[in-house]
C-alpha cells in the first residue's frame, strides 16, 4: 500500500509567494487504519503513537513504523463512544476516556475499566482527563462536573455543591504552580486554586463566547484558551488578549486543539480544517493551507507534536496526517532532552533583503556548522563552523551574491542535522 505523500503550501501573510512543504497521509484506502475519523492522538516515550477513532473496527490502535495494532475495538463500544482523551502516568501506564463509555485504564499486565455501572464515575460521558502533581485523576464529564479520582476516592464538583459555573466540562489543565484550569461548555471557564475558584465568563471579562472548546498552558504558565465562536485567548498574569478574525488573521474562530511546541510557539487547528502558528511573543498568524490540491477533510480534531517536531494531525474523514513546516524528521535521537535542545529556530525578518539572524540551540559543546543550500539541494555557503558552548547562539546573516528565491538553511551538529526554509528578495 502507497502512503500518500504530498505537498502543502504554506500562506505567508504579506508575502504572495506558496512554500512548499511536505506531508503525509494515512487512510483506509492506503494504511491498516481502521477509521478515518481521528478524535485523539498522544505519543509514549518510545515514540508509539496511540490512535484514537470515533468509528471502525477498531476504537484504540498504536502506530509505529507503518503497524498498527490494535487495542480496544468495536464490541467494547457503543455507537456514541468515541475516544476522547489518551494521557500516560509517570509509569508509563495509560488512561482512555471516551464519550459514551467510560473510561480505561492499562498497565503492564491488565485493562481496567470505570463505568457508571461498575464504579463512583457518575458520568459515562467523558471529555477529558489529566493528573496532577499528586499523581490523582481529574475526570471532565459531559453531564456530571468535574471528578477527581486518587485511586481509591472519588471527589465530585459541580455547580449544585462548588462555584463550577458548569456540569459541562470540556477541558481540564494544571500549570506549574499547581493551579488548575477549567474550560467549560457554557460558561465560560474557571481557575481553581488552593481551593478556591475564580470564574470567567462574558459578563465579568472580555469573553464573549462562553463556550471553551479547548485549553494548553505554555512552559511561562500562560494560558491559551480556544473557544468555539471567538477565537484564541491568552491569559497572561490575569490579563486577557483575544485574538481572531476580527482583530487578526487566524483562519477561524472555532479553535479544536491548541498546541506547545518546546519554544512555546502556538499550533491551533480550527474547525475549518486550518493549521494555524502563533510563534513565541508575535502577533501574526502562519498559516497551512492547500489551496490548489483538495485537504482531506474540513476539521483538524487534534494535533499533536513529536519528539523530533513533526506533528500529528486527527481529522474528521480524512484519516491521519503527517506534517512538518521544515521537512518530516525519520531519524530517532537519543534522549527527548537532546533532540528539545538541539533546534534551529526560523530565520527573522524572513523573507529578507540584506541581512537576517539566524539562531539555534544546541545541548552541550561540539562543532556546529550552519550551512546554506539552494532547492536543489547544492551548497550555496557555509556560514559558519566551530567549537560552541551549549545554549543559545546567534548569527548575523549578510547576503552576498545570492539571487532572490527560496534557501535551506542547515544546522549540522555531531552527526545529526535540522533546517528551516528561508527567503531572499532582492
Amino acid at each position: 500500500m502507497n502512503i500518500i505523500k504530498s505537498i502543502l503550501f504554506i500562506n505567508l501573510s504579506l508575502f504572495s509567494q506558496l512554500i512548499a512543504v511536505e506531508f503525509v497521509i494515512y487512510n483506509t484506502d492506503n494504511s491498516m487504519i481502521p477509521d478515518n475519523n481521528v478524535s485523539r492522538i498522544a505519543i509514549d516515550k518510545n515514540g508509539n503513537k496511540w490512535i484514537g477513532m470515533e468509528s471502525g473496527d477498531s476504537a484504540l490502535v498504536i502506530f509505529n513504523h507503518n503497524e498498527w495494532t490494535p487495542i480496544l475495538t468495536t464490541p467494547y463500544w457503543g455507537i456514541y463512544d468515541w475516544v476522547s482523551s489518551i494521557i500516560f502516568d509517570s509509569n508509563e501506564n495509560i488512561w482512555v476516556s471516551t464519550d459514551g463509555g467510560g473510561m480505561t485504564y492499562f498497565d503492564s499486565e491488565n485493562k481496567t475499566v470505570y463505568n457508571q455501572s461498575n464504579s463512583e464515575l457518575p458520568d459515562d460521558h467523558v471529555f477529558d482527563l489529566e493528573l496532577d502533581n499528586e499523581g490523582s485523576l481529574w475526570i471532565s464529564t459531559e453531564f456530571a462536573g468535574l471528578v477527581k479520582f486518587d485511586g481509591q476516592i472519588w471527589s465530585f464538583f459541580n455547580s449544585s455543591n462548588s462555584p463550577l459555573p458548569d456540569t459541562s466540562i470540556l477541558d481540564v489543565e494544571f500549570d506549574s504552580n499547581g493551579i488548575m484550569w477549567v474550560a467549560t461548555f457554557n460558561n465560560g471557564f474557571a481557575k481553581y486554586d488552593n481551593g478556591t475558584w475564580h470564574v470567567f465568563n462574558s459578563s465579568n471579562s472580555i469573553l464573549s463566547d462562553n463556550n471553551i472548546f479547548t485549553l494548553e498552558i505554555d512552559s511561562q504558565n500562560n494560558v491559551w484558551l480556544g473557544s468555539m465562536t471567538d477565537g484564541l485567548i491568552k491569559i497572561t498574569d490575569g490579563s486577557l488578549t483575544k485574538f481572531n478574525t476580527n482583530n487578526s488573521n487566524i483562519p477561524h474562530n472555532w479553535i479544536r486543539s491548541i498546541e506547545v511546541d518546546d519554544f512555546d510557539n502556538i499550533w491551533l487547528a480550527t474547525n475549518g480544517g486550518d493549521l494555524a502558528l502563533l510563534e513565541n511573543d508575535k502577533n501574526t498568524f502562519t498559516l497551512y493551507q492547500l489551496p490548489n490540491i483538495d485537504w482531506p477533510a474540513n476539521i483538524i480534531n487534534d494535533i499533536t507534536i513529536d519528539g523530533l517536531g513533526n506533528k500529528w494531525l486527527g481529522t474528521n474523514g480524512g484519516g491521519l496526517i503527517l506534517f512538518n513546516e521544515d521537512e518530516i524528521k525519520t531519524s530517532v535521537l537519543t534522549t527527548s532532552k537532546y533532540v528539545k535542545n538541539f533546534h534551529i529556530l526560523q530565520n527573522y525578518p524572513n523573507p529578507f533583503n540584506s541581512s537576517t539572524t539566524i539562531e539555534y540551540y544546541v545541548p552541550f559543546q561540539s562543532e556546529v556548522k550552519v550551512k546554506l543550500y539552494n532547492t536543489n539541494g547544492n551548497l550555496v555557503e557555509t556560514i559558519f563552523t566551530g567549537i560552541q558552548n551549549p545554549g543559545k547562539h546567534e548569527i548575523n546573516f549578510l547576503a552576498k551574491n545570492l539571487s532572490s528565491g527560496l534557501y535551506l538553511c542547515r544546522l549540522e551538529y555531531v552527526g545529526q542535522f535540522t533546517s528551516r526554509k528561508i527567503i531572499f528578495i532582492k
